[in-house]
């Protein structure tokens, strides 16, 4: 998992070659280096329709025998789904309340602020009576607006919206991570809001975040989960456990540090707890702050309630920067009167040092590579590996090279 501390730079270039001939010198295009400048006029035409318009408008090369297109993307970060956990055991009921009061301003706000496309994924209890008046109340959630579509709380059913999504059922103290995996694909048995589990509500090309809040340690260990995971959904969460594509930040009982600082993924493991109000943390959570260590998430501590919208921010500033590139782009589109013969496609990535590699291609998502790509469903999708590691860098090009042979006449 790549800690990505600052946005990348990173800009798509397609380069299609439409032409008579074809059978040119790559070479004499320049396939290696930018197109002369000097050689674009303004009344050479454009080819319309390259990544949907979403870049900049094209320059038109035009050499003896090719025309050389290049548009570029404007930047474009991935979509950020983050799963929340909170544990409705009985010694969390302030802990619950102080998520309730900060969720909004100091999570979704933030989020909102960002620009980012989000979605946050509450699995938890949903509180449907005054925080006062049950045990059941004091260690359930509702949230509300703006977040969810809840004007006021507590509500009969959870308030979905397009943001916002809530699979209702209880976590005990010990059995998060079994209650992840259980109600993935688990009907919600209570709001009948999924019929197919929490998976519904992720997105095919997103970075999943999750967020635990608990006083206490998981039984099943962070490797089981790990596997179980990535086998359960290796699009999602990677295809292996030594390979998550996931964060994972703890809210446990660890040991407080001044003004509620997180632990860093490189930290050894926090035996020391926290106390609230005289009160001992039952446990410091080694089994959560093992998964932030092995996906980059970060550790807090739970016990610090007046910390809890410091908190919220930095998971909230944290999942935006670290929330990647994407790394699905639509394949442009032939000029008028041909077709594009995708098996021609070639990636290449310049880096800062402006050195070219060529990205491999592969046939399916199942044959990837940590440098390779492939074509689907008129989609340039970049491998999981290369994803990441393109969105570590401090700069990178991506240019999709067609020669003249990638453009055929229609049949």
């Amino acid at each position: 998992m790549h800690d990505v501390r600052s946005a990348a730079c990173f800009t798509l270039a397609a380069l299609a070659l439409a032409c008579g001939s074809a059978e040119p010198a790559r070479e004499a295009l320049g396939f290696d280096q930018d197109a002369p400048e000097e050689l674009a006029t303004p009344e050479q035409q454009t080819a319309p329709g390259f990544f949907d318009g979403t870049g900049a408008a094209p320059e038109r090369v035009d050499p003896e025998s090719c025309a050389v297109t290049r548009v570029t993307l404007r930047e474009t970060r991935r979509p950020i789904d983050v799963v929340m956990v909170l544990d409705n055991s009985v010694s969390m009921a302030n802990e619950l309340g102080a998520v309730e009061r900060n969720i909004n301003q100091h999570f979704g706000d933030i989020l909102e602020q960002s620009g980012a496309d989000y979605r946050v994924i509450v699995i938890s209890r949903h509180r449907t009576a005054e925080r006062s008046q049950t045990d059941a109340a004091r260690t359930a959630v509702c949230i509300s607006a703006p977040l969810s579509s809840l004007e006021d709380c507590p509500a009969g059913s959870p308030g979905v919206n397009g943001r916002f999504f809530h699979y209702a059922i209880d976590i005990d103290s010990t059995d998060s991570l079994t209650r992840l995996l259980e109600t993935y694909a688990a009907p919600d048995p209570l709001y009948r809001l999924t019929s197919v589990g929490w998976s519904e509500w992720l997105r095919a090309d997103s970075r999943k975040v999750f967020l635990e809040f608990t006083d206490d340690d998981a039984l099943l260990s962070a490797r089981d989960f790990l596997e179980r995971l990535t086998e359960l959904a290796p699009e999602h969460f990677g295809d292996s456990p030594n390979r998550p594509t996931f964060a994972f930040h703890s809210v446990v009982g660890v040991a407080a540090r001044a003004s509620a600082a997180a632990y860093a993924p490189e930290e050894p493991i926090v035996s020391e707890r926290c106390r609230v109000e005289e009160r001992l943390a039952p446990s410091s959570g080694r089994t959560y702050q093992t998964l932030s260590r092995l996906t980059g998430g970060l550790r807090y501590p739970l016990c610090t309630l007046e910390s809890y919208d410091q908190i919220f921010e930095s998971v909230a500033r944290d999942s935006v920067t670290r929330s990647g590139l994407g790394c699905r782009f639509p394949v442009p589109v032939a000029p008028a009167g041909q077709r594009l013969d995708l098996e021609r496609i070639a990636l290449e990535e310049r880096g800062a040092d402006a050195r070219s590699t060529r990205l491999a291609k592969v046939d399916t998502r199942g044959d990837c590579a940590p440098d390779g790509y492939y074509v689907e469903a008129g989609n340039i999708e970049l491998c999981p590996q290369l994803c990441e590691a393109l969105g570590a860098l401090p700069a990178s090009t991506l240019d999709a090279v067609f020669d003249c042979t990638a453009y055929l006449e229609p049949r």
